[in-house]
């Protein structure tokens, strides 16, 4: 309440200080506007009265006193528009004069306002003409009461203003603790604390604060939410260092952080309850139940780890089973990078691996043999397929190191046995006499094979199978 008073006798002296000025440049404008309005007029009335006298004979007499009246009349319209205008701007200088004379009375007054108004006129300027009028109008009625009381009554109506926006403030606290605005509250609690030094609510509302404060760690707590809860305990603490409560949630986050790890586990969590014990151990590093709780979780862990690796073998072996070893190869990879320590994993990796070898080595030396087999019986096409094919999917083997020094001898072969083949089929074409199939087979084979003797042969033989196949289409 003090303050509020100190303030206003501030404010009063502010105001004596810088009295506002009589508006000379408003009665400059003023006079200048009469000035122009007075020159208009007469200079309307000189122009007519010297169109009249240097009327000419042979103009029309009444065009000429139109024209003379209509200057006149028009320097008497202006003139009358210019003081009209310097009236209006008189006027309202006077009005903005008056309002600023009113307010620095009742600043001068002490008790004429209320509370923070004449701070906040000073502050606030740009009010507009219509607010600051409503404004003046309440505070020169209040001024009006004032002057009528003696000096003690007046102190006492500065003090029970003064309670009367205090008793508003904590109303206002109240409302946004119970909205659970509790960061705004504390703001607006230190507000009131330095406005009104000696308001007793004031540690009452802290205590109320700190309480909702607690409440919403403990409901956090309760529904799991952490790391909210933390973060509103360690802003708890920033506001109210020594409050007594500090430790009782500090001990209920820390079981609340024991009891996420055991949730964690129960959901078989084990990414969380990692989570949820490294912060544990952060925080709290000297509490009983980690050790416990780490323990627990390695054996989660090689629970989940086994199972998870027994069902990734039976995948395994049903990859294995169906010939597939390239992707059972992959999941076995990816299985033991999951486990990097465990042994199962490495032993399911090294029992494909050989699998897969023996399988490819099996079917690397099927393929050779097949190889071999044709090769044996000159079908020198299929033999070549059959290399390409263990090239291809085994490259790793050695038949197909060796195939791989053998595929120029066997694709000539290849070529000549399908040559060979190609020129039976003309010549049986020719004793069939289909000579334009004998012809469309030569041009191939010298299209395919211009290297060959048979290319050669065929080529010279081309011009009569045309003339044959002219002559019997």
């Amino acid at each position: 309440m003090q303050e509020v008073m100190g303030m206003r006798r501030d404010a009063s002296n502010t105001a004596q200080s810088d009295r506002p000025s009589e508006p000379a440049s408003t009665l400059a404008l003023v006079a200048c506007l009469l000035v122009v309005a007075c020159a208009t007029a007469l200079g309307g009335m000189v122009g007519g009265a010297l169109r009249l006298a240097t009327a000419r004979f042979e103009e029309n007499p009444w065009s000429v006193l139109l024209q003379g009246l209509g200057l006149i009349l028009a320097g008497w319209i202006l003139g009358a528009l210019l003081w009209a205008a310097a009236w209006l701007v008189r006027r309202q200088g006077e009005i903005l004069h008056c309002q600023k004379r009113a307010l620095e009375v009742m600043l001068q007054s002490g008790g004429a306002v209320a509370p923070g108004a004449g701070v906040e006129l000073a502050e606030k300027p740009d009010l507009g003409e219509v607010g600051v009028s409503k404004q003046l109008l309440a505070q020169m009625a209040e001024l009006n009461a004032n002057l009528l009381l003696t000096p003690e009554q007046r102190q006492a109506k500065l003090q029970e203003q003064a309670i009367r926006v205090a008793n508003e403030l904590v109303d206002q606290i109240e409302r946004t603790i119970e909205d659970g605005r509790l960061t705004q509250a504390y703001e607006d609690i230190e507000s009131l604390a330095r406005q009104f030094p000696d308001e007793s609510r004031v540690g009452l509302l802290r205590d109320r604060l700190a309480r909702q404060w607690a409440l919403q760690v403990k409901a956090d707590v309760e529904s799991g939410d952490l790391d909210a809860a933390e973060k509103k305990l360690e802003r708890m603490a920033s506001r109210f260092p020594g409050h007594a409560r500090l430790g009782e949630l500090d001990e209920q986050l820390a079981r609340g952080y024991a009891a996420g790890v055991e949730r964690a586990l129960a959901s078989d969590d084990l990414g969380l309850a990692n989570q949820r014990l490294d912060r544990l151990r952060q925080r709290w590093p000297e509490r009983a139940e980690i050790q416990a709780l780490r323990e627990r979780i390695e054996q989660n862990g090689a629970a989940v780890r086994a199972e998870e690796i027994a069902e990734q073998r039976r995948h395994i072996q049903e990859l294995m089973a169906m010939a597939a070893y390239d992707k059972a190869e992959a999941a076995a990879v990816e299985v033991a990078h999951r486990h990097p320590g465990s042994a199962d994993a490495l032993a399911l990796l090294d029992l494909v691996r050989r699998d897969a070898l023996a399988f490819r080595m099996d079917r690397g030396q099927r393929l050779y043999m097949d190889v071999q087999k044709h090769a044996e019986m000159r079908r020198w096409r299929q033999a070549v397929e059959a290399a390409h094919r263990l090239i291809q999917d085994y490259p790793q083997t050695p038949e197909a190191e060796h195939l791989r020094t053998q595929m120029a001898t066997l694709e000539e072969n290849a070529r000549i046995e399908e040559v060979r083949e190609l020129r039976d089929l003309i010549r049986e074409n020719i004793l069939a006499k289909q000579y334009n199939e004998a012809l469309r087979l030569a041009q191939d084979v010298v299209r395919r094979f211009p290297g060959t003797q048979a290319a050669s042969e065929l080529g010279r033989q081309i011009i009569r199978l045309r003339e044959l196949a002219f002559v019997n289409p």
